[in-house]
């Protein structure tokens, strides 16, 4: 089993993965329940293919982009996921994660063995990746941690204003709005929502 224990905060240096630290925000920044994240719009229309931008913070490091297909969603080596629409309802992260090996559920995340870094040597003692298993009131440094969704609308994705953050129900947050960035995120309580890498630059 590999939980997640104590750590240290992370250092820049050491690791290949990307700090989740460019475009944090505390503009704004609302929790909500998955359910809200539908207002944002309708998803792609039946056989429209939207390209999102995606990744997944593990303590304040950005890990290897997942890669798999399932069903109307693949996700990309480039930090994107293509999300095609369907007939029967909006795509949502738990189609992403039944694709790429990644277990999604209220307050944990498993990710899978395959993922990379397998562990973080930016804290101390190094942090499990690989097939670790990250739950609420766990270690994210010297802080508790939490799985979070954070949500960045079409706009929000431009400004860095107007973030949303889910807490309740990861896998239910849908591919709702062209231009949208999602990052699933074992955050330590007082962590900032960050853009994913594939988002920067991009409009």
């Amino acid at each position: 089993d590999a939980t997640t224990s104590s750590t240290s905060s992370p250092s820049p240096s050491s690791t290949t993965t990307t700090a989740a630290s460019q475009f944090g925000s505390s503009m704004g920044v609302a929790e909500v329940p998955a359910a809200d994240i539908a207002e944002l719009g309708p998803g792609p229309a039946p056989g429209e293919t939207w390209t999102i931008p995606f990744a997944i913070s593990v303590c304040g490091r950005f890990i290897e982009p997942l890669v798999g297909s399932g069903g109307p969603i693949t996700a990309n080596a480039d930090g994107t996921v293509s999300v095609t629409g369907v007939d029967d309802g909006t795509p949502t992260l738990g189609t992403l994660a039944e694709g790429t090996g990644l277990t999604l559920a209220p307050g944990s995340m498993t990710l899978p063995a395959t993922a990379l870094p397998a562990e973080l040597d930016s804290t101390d003692p190094p942090t499990q990746v690989a097939g670790a298993t990250l739950v609420d009131g766990g270690s994210c440094g010297a802080t508790s941690g939490a799985v979070e969704v954070w949500v960045y609308s079409a706009d929000a994705t431009d400004s860095g204003d107007g973030i949303m953050v889910v807490t309740d129900d990861p896998g239910a947050v849908p591919f709702a709005e062209e231009g949208m960035s999602i990052v699933v995120a074992y955050a330590a309580e007082s962590s900032l929502p960050t853009l994913p890498p594939s988002a920067l630059g991009r409009g």
